[in-house]
């Protein structure tokens, strides 16, 4: 993740059928880059089955979403 400035952030996982499975950043960043990860764990903490996932960004100026493959 690469922000050119400071500002609010917001990056969750959901499964195919558009549900969010965890919320991995909430708030304001500094500029630069960060590097994230799931530990593929759910809300509640529990692990997730194998399968396809969508991780979305979110800040004021973009949305983006990229298509990730957990393995078991």
């Amino acid at each position: 993740l690469e922000l050119p400035e400071r500002t609010a952030v917001e990056v969750s996982v959901y499964d195919t059928l558009g549900r969010r499975v965890t919320t991995l950043v909430r708030g304001e960043r500094d500029a630069g880059s960060h590097v994230l990860a799931w530990d593929g764990r759910d809300l509640r903490g529990a692990v997730v089955a194998g399968g396809v996932y969508f991780v979305r960004l979110r800040t004021p100026y973009v949305t983006a979403t990229e298509k990730v493959i957990r393995r078991r």
